[in-house]
């Protein structure tokens, strides 16, 4: 994930917000959004296929920025899924795709699909971080230079 960023100058909160929740919206997530009464502090939650087979499977992804506006500039954190969360559900999802692979017969494809899931998911989590690292950096040099 992302580490914590501390930005120099204050972002516009509002065209931020919008611009993450586009980004998100534009890879099919589905995003809430919560500000403190002051504004201050914003925080949206994105998240993906969290329901059904592909929560059983690995494949559900989930991702949440803070921003929080200082005197002195802008603090943004990202976090993502917890590793152990998602290592612990492809776990859940390969001995899931390994029953039915006995029970139907067909267990070489069924346990590749098993493993494949969880990995593209993780791959998805990290290409999802990495638009929204960078999408906040463009707009943090946006406002900078006006």
């Amino acid at each position: 994930m992302l580490p914590n960023k501390t930005y120099t100058i204050q972002a516009d909160v509002v065209q931020l917000q919008n611009e993450l929740r586009e980004v998100f919206e534009r890879e099919g997530y589905r995003v809430v959004t919560t500000s403190d009464p002051a504004g201050h502090t914003v925080t949206l939650q994105a998240q993906k296929n969290i329901w059904g087979l592909p929560a059983w499977t690995g494949a559900a992804s989930a991702l949440t920025v803070k921003i929080i506006i200082l005197d002195s500039g802008t603090d943004v954190s990202v976090y993502g899924q917890k590793w152990t969360a998602q290592i612990l559900t492809a776990l859940a999802g390969f001995i899931l795709f390994a029953i039915l692979g006995l029970v139907t017969g067909g267990v070489g494809c069924l346990l590749y699909a098993a493993l494949a899931i969880p990995a593209y998911a993780a791959y998805e989590q990290y290409r999802i971080t990495k638009r929204v690292g960078e999408s906040i950096d463009v707009h943090m040099a946006r406002v900078s230079f006006g």
